[in-house]
């Protein structure tokens, strides 16, 4: 039984879509109350500019991400 699939993001709407899945993970999961709460989410980067845990890569796409 397969988990998960892979899937091509087509433009940006899907792009925002697919994050939002993402980050959402651990508040679904009741794991923090939210996404940049979680330790290991790009959400705390953006949201609260803490590069301590993981370093992004903004440059790709060229799309600004927040």
């Amino acid at each position: 039984m397969q988990r998960f699939d892979d899937e091509v993001i087509r433009n940006e709407k899907m792009f925002w879509t697919k994050l939002h899945y993402i980050r959402s993970n651990p508040v679904e999961a009741g794991l923090v109350g939210s996404p940049e709460k979680y330790k290991y989410s790009s959400a705390r980067n953006y949201i609260n500019n803490d590069h301590s845990v993981i370093k992004v890569d903004t440059s790709f796409a060229g799309i600004e991400i927040k």
